[in-house]
């Protein structure tokens, strides 16, 4: 699902306090055959899972439905060869930006050594990949500010004036543009599950046409409600001109039924004017690969400081990645706004001066069907892994983290998939920002699923989500309380239950076949 564009600048934060110290954890999980408590959800394989029913199928999240492997491109050049010198200090922006320029489409290398960028470097072409040596030997020191580049002013849901770079923007950006065809009335309802839809016009559709779903708020908040099960909170400042979309894959068309690769997240109700068309943004396939992003070990002066030492940022696009970056004394990490991308070996540390014990505002901000994989946080942000408005289908797993906020920044995010993590001290797991009445942090189907911390874990605040978030397998010293309709909290032996990864083994189950 495509995230809706929506400001990061209202941070009001929920806390569950706590003093103990990060003690981290081991990593070692237990292997699939020797799981001796499984989840009334999942069951060993997949045998006790109800499509449709409250734990969603997480398995389409990353690279192209998690279908098939990242590719690997010819190099066709070398920043190099546009004159930058990863042995001297002199600037390298230029020689990045025309190394850009000039190729359509392959590998651009950056070689072994260290490089200097004052300015953006953006990748606005499909089939294109930025690749470093590896993080431990490409490292790009960036000398600016995004403020210094272009200032870009905003302000917070309290009126208070900031950057925009708070919440938004990269150095290294890979940016694209919604394309899509003619949209077509979707004419009949549908329930979470299932995977036809019926069209008015079939005949423009055909296998193997990449498509998005597009619904409507409406001005009941009917479909608001849905995406929080019933249970929205207080909602008056949330807006219900919003649009929600998903994407999906032409399986077959039969008559005006048109079969999707994927099930439904959520209901289609004709009333939210939901509609199917062909579309594809400009940038896909493209990607970032084996570099450290230094910016210089400044003070962080605090929340809403921030003046754009920012990474990564991914925008309008689909199928794109990231994977073997190190950031280091960054205001934000990652602006990953795209769709269906991945992004995989993340180390983001500090040594900057904290505020607060913070040392930055956002780290990895996740638009939708995203996978994050294999991460660590080796310092804290206000908000280190962010899902926001309509922000859904993501997966977050297999990584770890100094004291892990696991923030939901409200406005219908919904959907999203926290597995096989350890959060390290745990005592800011459910801080989570967002203005006021723009709805509860969370929204339906969210899902926490083998979750190690260093203090017992605790059912989040009511405030946080609806009753139809799953909470299986947290590290707590709580009792199980487990309502089809109401709430789920299935607590195990970390042990001995698995699968700690529920992604990997919904996507094993749906590529094989069983």
């Amino acid at each position: 699902m495509l995230l809706s564009l929506f400001s990061l600048a209202s941070c009001a934060t929920i806390t569950i306090s706590s003093d103990r110290p990060w003690g981290g954890g081991d990593g070692e999980r237990v292997p699939a055959s020797s799981h001796t408590q499984v989840s009334a959800l999942w069951g060993q394989s997949g045998e006790l899972f109800e499509p449709g029913g409250r734990l969603p199928d997480f398995s389409y999240a990353g690279y192209r439905f998690g279908e098939a492997s990242i590719p690997t491109y010819r190099t066709v050049a070398s920043v190099e060869d546009y004159g930058a010198n990863g042995r001297d200090q002199q600037d390298d922006t230029d020689a990045f930006v025309r190394a850009l320029a000039r190729v359509q489409s392959g590998t651009i290398e950056i070689p072994e050594g260290q490089y200097y960028i004052s300015g953006v470097v953006e990748i606005s072409k499909p089939n294109v990949v930025l690749k470093g040596a590896g993080s431990d030997k490409t490292i790009i020191t960036v000398t600016n500010t995004l403020d210094d580049v272009e200032p870009l002013t905003a302000r917070t849901g309290s009126g208070k004036p900031v950057s925009r770079y708070s919440w938004s923007g990269g150095f290294f950006s890979v940016k694209g543009k919604p394309v899509g065809r003619k949209r077509f009335e979707i004419i009949r309802d549908a329930r979470r599950g299932d995977r036809q839809v019926f069209v008015s016009n079939p005949e423009k559709f055909t296998p193997g046409d990449e498509v998005q779903i597009e619904m409507q708020g409406d001005s009941q908040g009917t479909l608001l409600s849905h995406l929080y099960s019933g249970q929205p909170g207080e909602t008056k400042n949330l807006k219900n001109n919003f649009t929600v979309r998903l994407y999906a894959r032409v399986n077959s068309v039969n008559g005006q039924a048109i079969t999707l690769n994927r099930p439904l997240p959520w209901q289609i109700r004709t009333a939210w004017q939901p509609t199917l068309r062909v579309s594809m943004p400009t940038v896909y396939d493209s990607g970032i690969e084996g570099i450290t992003i230094r910016f210089p070990s400044t003070p962080y002066e605090g929340h809403f400081t921030e003046v754009g030492r920012n990474a990564m940022a991914f925008v309008g696009t689909v199928n794109c990645w990231a994977r073997d970056i190190v950031i280091e004394n960054a205001d934000s990490g990652i602006f990953f706004n795209g769709d269906q991308g991945t992004l995989d070996s993340i180390t983001i540390r500090s040594s900057r001066s904290p505020s607060g014990g913070r040392t930055g505002h956002h780290g990895i901000s996740l638009g939708s069907d995203n996978l994050l994989t294999n991460f660590r946080f080796e310092t804290e942000f206000y908000h280190d892994i962010t899902v926001t408005k309509l922000s859904a289908g993501n997966v977050i797993k297999n990584g770890e983290g100094v004291n892990l906020s696991l923030d939901h920044h409200k406005g219908a995010n919904h959907a999203n998939l926290f597995c096989n993590l350890d959060v390290g001290k745990g005592s800011q797991i459910w801080t989570s920002g967002g203005a006021e009445a723009l709805g509860r942090h969370a929204g339906a189907w969210s899902t926490y699923w083998a979750i190690r911390s260093d203090q017992p874990i605790r059912y989040p605040p009511s405030q946080f989500g609806p009753d139809s978030i799953n909470l299986v397998a947290v590290q707590t010293n709580q009792q199980s309380r487990t309502d089809r309709d109401g709430v789920w909290f299935e607590v195990f032996d970390l042990d001995a239950f698995g699968p700690a990864d529920l992604h990997e083994a919904q996507l094993r189950r749906r590529l094989t076949g069983q």
